[in-house]
Order: C-alpha cells, then structure tokens, then sequence
C-alpha cells in the first residue's frame, strides 16, 4: 500500500508538472498584470523626469510614427511625394507592450 500511495503521488506530480492548470496560469497572469499596474503607477508618481518622463517619451515617439504611417505617408504617396517607408512591425508590438494590452 505505501509503495502504491507512493507511485501514485509521484505520477501525480508529473502530470501536474506536465499538464498546466489553466486557472492557475490565468491567476498568474492577472496577478502579473497588477503588478505591472502597481509599477506604472509609481512610475508616474515619480518627481524625476527620467522616471516620469518615460513613459510620455516613448508614447509621444511612437504615436508620431503611428500617425506618419498611417496618416502623412499615404496622403504624401497620392500626391506623388517620396518620403522613406518606416518598418512598423516591431513598433505596433512595443506600443501594445507600452500600453499593457
């Protein structure tokens, strides 16, 4: 009996360990979310401008590109000015990242 309880509690830990619990993971990351929330929070209280200021710096560069994209390359290509193409890709991650979705 003991060598059956045993066996079976180890198996148990593997199949824990292999088969991850869906409600525990969505604990996690909500968790991991407020977390982010609290440390965003912080920051914006923060009195020094490096620390405060960040968050706004990056938002402001990154909007501006969204808008140039989005906005200023393609009524610029209809009347027939060049302006260089901006590679988005990585820039619409890091703005989903920078907004905590």
């Amino acid at each position: 009996m003991f060598l059956l309880d045993t066996l079976l509690g180890i198996g148990g830990k593997v199949v824990d360990r292999l088969v991850p619990d869906k409600n525990k993971a969505q604990d996690q990351d909500h968790e991991r979310r407020i977390g982010q929330q609290s440390v965003n929070i912080e920051q914006a209280k923060s009195s020094f401008l490096f620390v405060a200021g960040a968050r706004a710096f990056l938002m402001w560069g990154f909007g501006s590109a969204l808008i140039y994209k989005v906005i200023i390359f393609p009524v610029a290509k209809f009347y027939g000015v060049e302006l260089p193409v901006l590679e988005t890709d990585g820039l619409y991650q890091l703005l989903i990242i920078l907004l905590g979705a």
